[in-house]
């Protein structure tokens, strides 16, 4: 009992911490330097900001995945603006997990895989911050990742063949590699994202959402197409597998910009058009975008539109206290298209603002590429 009143006590006071901090980074922030043109209010660095603050406050006491996802979008947030503030909300909302020993995963983690993701963390801040600490901490969660893993090198938890789990592996193992250089983080990466493509990518480029439920759930496969990008954005040019990986990437985007909405949103069932747009996944799928465009995965002159209609509609959900609208919450397995019709949707779940947060980041300004975009706003692209 007293342990328990400790950890709640514990987790109040940090609540109140980081509320403090978040107040102080909305005031205190400097403002971005304006472009020409450029609306600095509806920019991805100042609504990812707003978005960043919010989930700062009230999404960092838990260490379910879809928090730990957030997380990690504060943190892509905090590398691309340069504002440690965001990296240091995360480290002290985090850190008895990242330093002081306690066990992040939950009791039955070795059952869900999702309750091991919490490594993205430590790994992602000492890309930034070279803690060994942080280092040591992430490489024993990834490790434990792939406790117990069959013959074929997959882990074991893939017999229950969710399609989500492609994001949590394929991440954590990139970002070990991205780390060390170590090629047996990159190979498991390589094999996940390999294995779930030919098990789950369909003839129309799309990932169904498990074996016995062969619907195209849109956050199902933003899943997919944001594990591809954390492949991609390590894997190296003279790999051998690359280019399978590529295709598959490619298919996926190619059917992506053909079911993409007039208001340039994505749908609850993808393929679907009388289903609602759902903004999860159309963060994912920005993102996914976003990241191929900049790094030259995709031509230019074929998806930057797709990405140029996608952020004024994603932007378009967030409301005035930084959370974001129209969000399906967690969503199992279904047999029946009105299990995902009539799925509820939220205000502020994490689902949606990791998305958010990963889409911010890509598109956010940078002084070494930049492409205007018809809306007042800009993107990042290589090569300009």
């Amino acid at each position: 009992m007293k342990r328990n009143n400790f950890r709640k006590h514990r987790h109040l006071w940090l609540g109140g911490c980081l509320a403090v901090f978040c107040a102080t980074l909305i005031n205190a922030a400097p403002a971005p330097s304006k472009l020409p043109g450029e609306s600095d209010s509806r920019s991805p660095q100042a609504i990812g900001l707003r978005v960043a603050s919010w989930s700062l406050s009230n999404l960092m006491q838990s260490l379910s995945y879809e928090n730990v996802c957030t997380a990690y979008g504060i943190l892509k947030m905090a590398a691309v603006t340069g504002d440690e503030r965001l990296r240091t909300g995360i480290e002290e909302a985090f850190r008895p997990y990242l330093l002081e020993g306690a066990n992040p995963n939950r009791d039955n983690a070795a059952k869900n895989p999702a309750h091991q993701w919490f490594g993205f963390i430590p790994l992602e801040l000492y890309k930034q911050t070279r803690n060994p600490r942080y280092l040591q901490r992430g490489l024993e969660l990834a490790e434990l990742q792939y406790e117990g893993a069959d013959a074929d090198g997959m882990p074991v938890y893939t017999s229950r063949w969710y399609v989500d789990d492609i994001y949590g592996a394929t991440t954590m193992q990139s970002l070990a590699y991205a780390c060390t250089q170590d090629p047996k983080y990159l190979e498991r990466a390589v094999k996940q994202v390999l294995v779930y493509a030919e098990k789950f990518q369909e003839a129309n480029g799309l990932f169904h959402h498990g074996p016995e439920s062969k619907f195209f759930w849109g956050r199902g496969s933003g899943w997919c197409a944001a594990a591809f990008v954390e492949l991609l954005n390590v894997i190296p040019a003279s790999h051998p597998q690359r280019e399978k990986v590529l295709r598959a990437y490619r298919r996926m985007m190619e059917s992506l910009v053909t079911f993409q909405s007039k208001d340039g949103s994505w749908r609850q069932l993808v393929d679907d058009p009388s289903s609602w747009p759902e903004s999860s996944c159309t963060g994912m799928f920005l993102f996914a975008l976003s990241e191929g465009v900049k790094h030259g995965w995709l031509p230019k002159a074929k998806y930057a539109p797709a990405v140029e209609k996608a952020w004024p509609a994603l932007a378009g959900y967030v409301d005035e206290m930084g959370r974001l609208q129209e969000v399906c919450v967690g969503t199992g397995r279904g047999k029946t298209i009105e299990h995902y019709l009539n799925r509820p949707r939220k205000t502020g779940d994490p689902h949606g603002h990791a998305a958010f947060l990963w889409a911010a980041a890509s598109l956010s300004r940078s002084a070494k590429f930049a492409v205007r975009l018809k809306s007042p706003l800009r993107i990042a692209i290589k090569g300009d």
